[in-house]
């Protein structure tokens, strides 16, 4: 019997082993294996792998970067339109090549060459041009980077950049080169012209009806009508609650014992001083004071320079033993010798403005105010999560709207930019902008989620329908279509006009003959470049560009924002290279630039065919359609 308990404790222990093992392959293994505890793949070269973490990474960076400088009309159909996408994806290749490149170099950056780099990036530097701690965190956080992430992808660019530097720095533009480049640039042209101006052709004849007709269908989509939308939306904003608070007598003056420190002014000092590193030249400073020589004319003597300013001040703003002592003492008089971390101080009071606190009375209306906004605020928020609770329910807007004794609000028809049907700009929307996404967002017949503004307010939209885009009769747009055949027609006879005046002065009548006969005058550019658009040096850029397709006293036709013009090029001005050695420098930098540039592309190039680059696109794809 104790043999046969034996046989069964070691069947017992060998199944439960092997059930450990079996649940290890099954959770562990075959996570590993189905790939679902790593970080998925959106591409590789060679041995390198680019995350979809990574990728997520840089790209937020960018679309968040793009959301700053053009607001929050930039969203993720937008930043696909551009190729912000694939723009990511080439700058993380790029790097991941020169990267492989370094490892096979090995190239080793050291500890001293980050800080160094660190400390000379212009981004962390103050005003003084001193690296500045606080805006390094600043610039990182702003980022989405921490401390090791920069410090790794800092210690890679600095490899990367010595990798370029060895293949590009002896790439420079040779100087036949920068010298066309410089005469090519820098060459100027003069024209004397006519401006043919619109506003001075005769009135046009009314349009036919069948021309109307015809110009209608021919530019169908300057009379396209936007896509409408109709909805309904419940709105809460604090301002919908606060007429129903009241606040006692009793809660205003218990706020304004709470609020009593902010309501005021706390004393205010005007000081400058005197730093020194040791106790014995402050104290030899104090008896020069003592003496009677005034507080400027002892810090230029004692420390070369004038007092240091610390403005109006107020006790928290100071270290704590400077401001004990600077507002222990009278106005006029000095405080100290004191110690601080920055050394041995000398302050000066030089005015004393006085802690103002005000009486209940002169602040009970701002305090009533806030009373209210804060009750309203509460409200609201007790109300919106009402609201989000019998929404989430199943009730419809009408219902939870009749259950809350919510208003119901409608919109007939708007456009993507809050415009109704009649053109007019809907009035009373909540955060417009973010109303109007999340309603052009919505499915049709679906309702959003409840959504909180910038304000403190709340919405939640339902799209009852969806108009498509479609190109309005010409009846409803007959008075448009009437105008903008007019100003074409106008512009067209306009046109003829000016042919007509450039083939006479091609045949050799004058500027001056024609301008009298137009009962105008003859004008002259100032010297323009080729890509000249200065109204005050010409009429427009397309007569600048004109210019330059031109031989000397050539007749060019060109238009302009107020009609066509008539010109003759009667100058070139070609540029002298000895006489501007700094434009010329520009010129070979700028090509030296293009050069290495080009080179470094091609180099990037080589790289991946090296290695091998391999992208796995609906990975990518489905990281950014989320945007």
């Amino acid at each position: 019997m104790h043999k046969l308990r034996g046989v069964f404790a070691k069947v017992f222990v060998f199944g439960l082993f092997g059930l450990l093992i079996l649940s290890f392959a099954v959770w562990g293994i075959g996570d590993v294996i189905r790939g679902g505890t790593s970080d998925p793949i959106v591409a590789s070269v060679g041995d390198r792998e680019i995350s979809e973490t990574e990728y997520r990474q840089a790209f937020n960076r960018a679309y968040s970067n793009l959301q700053q400088r053009f607001g929050g009309a930039f969203d993720g159909e937008m930043a696909r339109s551009i190729g912000i996408p694939t723009q990511v994806l080439q700058q993380l290749v790029d790097r991941a090549v020169y990267d492989e490149k370094t490892t096979d170099l090995g190239m080793v950056v050291t500890d001293e060459q980050v800080r160094e780099a660190i400390f000379n990036l212009p981004a962390f530097q103050n005003e003084a041009g001193r690296f500045d701690r606080l805006r390094y965190d600043q610039v990182l956080r702003n980022n989405q980077l921490s401390e090791a992430q920069f410090v790794a992808s800092l210690r890679q660019d600095i490899a990367r950049e010595q990798v370029q530097s060895a293949l590009t720095s002896a790439a420079v533009a040779p100087d036949a080169l920068a010298e066309r480049l410089f005469l090519y640039s820098a060459e100027r042209r003069v024209a004397e012209y006519l401006l043919i101006s619109l506003v001075s052709m005769p009135e046009t004849r009314a349009p036919e009806e069948e021309e109307l007709a015809q110009f209608h269908q021919d530019y169908a989509d300057s009379f396209r009508a936007p896509e409408y939308r109709s909805l309904t939306y419940l709105s809460l904003v604090p301002a919908d609650f606060e007429s129903e608070i009241t606040v006692s007598e009793e809660e205003l003056r218990q706020l304004y014992d709470t609020r009593l420190e902010e309501l005021g002014e706390p004393e205010r000092r005007e000081l400058v001083q005197m730093l020194f590193d040791s106790q014995a030249d402050a104290e030899a400073a104090l008896e020069k004071l003592r003496a009677g020589q005034s507080f400027a004319a002892v810090a230029e003597e004692v420390t070369g320079s004038e007092p240091i300013e610390l403005g109006e001040v107020t006790t928290n703003q100071l270290v704590p033993e400077v401001s004990e002592a600077a507002f222990a003492v009278a106005e006029g008089e000095v405080a100290g010798p004191v110690e601080s971390p920055f050394g041995w101080h000398l302050i000066n009071v030089m005015s004393i403005a006085p802690e103002y606190v005000p009486s209940f009375e002169e602040v009970r209306e701002r305090l009533l105010d806030d009373a209210r906004v804060d009750q309203a605020v509460e409200n609201l928020i007790a109300i919106a999560n009402q609201l989000d609770d019998t929404l989430a329910g199943g009730a419809s807007l009408e219902e939870a709207a009749d259950r809350l004794a919510l208003e119901i609000r409608k919109v007939a028809a708007i456009d993507a930019e809050g415009n109704g049907e009649d053109g007019e700009s809907a009035q009373g929307l909540p955060d417009q902008e973010m109303f109007l996404r999340t309603a052009f967002e919505t499915e049709e017949g679906d309702e959003s989620l409840l959504l909180e503004t910038e304000e403190g307010g709340y919405f939640v939209i339902r799209v009852d329908g969806v108009t498509a885009p479609a190109v309005r009769p010409l009846d409803a747009v007959r008075d448009q279509v009437a105008e903008l055949w007019t100003q074409q027609e106008r512009e067209r006879e306009a046109r003829e006009k000016a042919d007509g005046l450039a083939e006479r002065l091609r045949a050799g009548e004058t500027m001056e003959a024609l301008a009298d006969e137009l009962e105008t005058a003859a004008l002259t550019t100032a010297p323009v470049t080729r890509t000249e658009r200065d109204p005050q040096r010409t009429p427009s850029a397309e007569l600048s560009a004109a210019l330059f397709q031109a031989q000397l006293n050539d007749v060019v036709v060109s238009g302009s924002p107020l009609g066509p013009v008539v010109a003759r090029l009667t100058e070139i001005v070609a540029p002298d290279p000895s006489s501007d050695a700094e434009a010329l420098e520009e010129a070979r930098e700028a090509a030296t630039q293009a050069l290495r540039a080009d080179l470094g592309d091609l180099y990037v190039e080589s790289l991946k065919a090296q290695y091998g680059v391999e992208v796995n696109e609906e990975r990518i794809e489905s990281i950014v359609v989320g945007y």
